[in-house]
């Protein structure tokens, strides 16, 4: 991928992903700290349950023979905040995450809505999240699977063991490139809801405020989500 980028949004079929962490540095975190902090400054006191932990960017990312190929460096959730709400001023740098796509026995799709406590609250996009240094390996390969299986069950409480395994997909808009689990459930979209709302309700502060289920891409025209997303549904679903 080039530094501009795909803003116009793509989705493609996986062979395999393979994914490194290094010891790059972010010139534009260390060019930028004082405006970061500010701004982390500002955003901690409309959500002071925001956490600034980190999280790891890739500087290098391309995509060809079915493969995901990147090499990945840590930086600071706010550096990433700040780079996200301030436009992308680094186009070189890329958002790579695993996500879990998980359809009911009936056929829709399964959707989160992002909590109060996160930074996009309202926002609806498959269960999933940011890699962390914890996924990756002795010499550093990242695994995306593990890193997507953690975050489906800690935001719905599903155990992807206790799925059907799909297709493995890639979907990217811009700066965002998501790597998609598809899993298929033996539920219905009712048991997978209830399952589902009895999970959200024992957590103190929810990633998910709760889930929502879709069987047409047009039921998302009008929700708040992510063009990575959009073009996902798009893919995936009936027009």
């Amino acid at each position: 991928m080039n530094g501009n980028g795909r803003p116009e949004g793509f989705v493609g079929s996986l062979r395999g992903v393979r994914l490194t962490l290094g010891a790059h540095a972010w010139p534009y975190a260390a060019e930028n700290r004082d405006r970061i902090a500010a701004h982390w400054r500002e955003r901690r006191a409309r959500t002071p349950q925001m956490w600034d932990g980190r999280m790891l960017l890739a500087h290098r990312v391309d995509i060809r023979d079915g493969h995901v190929l990147g090499q990945l460096m840590e930086v600071d959730y706010s550096a990433y905040l700040f780079w996200r709400e301030n436009g992308y001023g680094d186009r070189s740098v890329f958002n790579i995450f695993g996500s879990a796509l998980v359809f009911s026995a009936d056929g829709a799709a399964m959707v989160g809505v992002m909590g109060k406590s996160t930074s996009w609250p309202g926002h609806q996009y498959p269960p999933g999240g940011s890699l962390e240094r914890g996924d990756a390996g002795p010499v550093g390969d990242i695994d995306v699977s593990a890193c997507l299986r953690r975050e489906l069950f800690e935001e719905t409480g599903l155990r992807a063991d206790g799925l059907e395994e799909g297709d493995l997909l890639v979907a990217g808009a811009g700066q965002s490139v998501a790597v998609v689990q598809v899993f298929h459930s033996s539920q219905t979209v009712g048991e997978l809801s209830q399952q589902v709302s009895r999970w959200i309700s024992t957590q103190g502060e929810p990633e998910l405020e709760a889930v929502r289920f879709v069987r047409h891409v047009s039921e998302m025209d009008h929700v708040p989500t992510e063009p990575w997303a959009r073009e996902l549904l798009r893919f995936v679903l009936p027009r």
